[in-house]
């Protein structure tokens, strides 16, 4: 799993998407994925099987890449909270650059 990191945007960005998993396995995939630790290690100190970490870790890596394989190049994820209208303003500048884009 040593081969498997995000930077800590890149994991933020993705967490809204996995609102069933616990609290719990997203700091265990978190030490992971972006502090580096081992997956035994973090278990232990979790007090869980190594494979329930793991498994943990991996789902996160792996709704991250199908969220970015899915942007058009150049493009990042992004997310957070705003006012309302500030956010419906934004999503449609976002839809107006597909649109030029070519429908990306």
């Amino acid at each position: 799993m040593s081969d498997l990191r995000l930077n800590p945007e890149n994991f933020e960005a993705v967490r809204p998407l996995l609102f069933r998993m616990s609290p719990e396995r997203l700091k265990d995939a978190y030490e992971v994925l972006v502090n580096g630790r081992d997956c035994r290690e973090v278990a232990i100190n979790s007090g869980v099987h190594y494979q329930i970490v793991y498994r943990a870790a991996k789902r996160v890596y792996e709704r991250w890449e199908q969220t970015t394989e899915s942007l058009p190049e150049g493009w990042v994820q992004v997310s957070c909270a705003a006012p309302a209208g500030l956010a419906s303003a934004f999503l449609g500048q976002v839809k107006l650059s597909r649109q030029f884009m070519g429908g990306q």
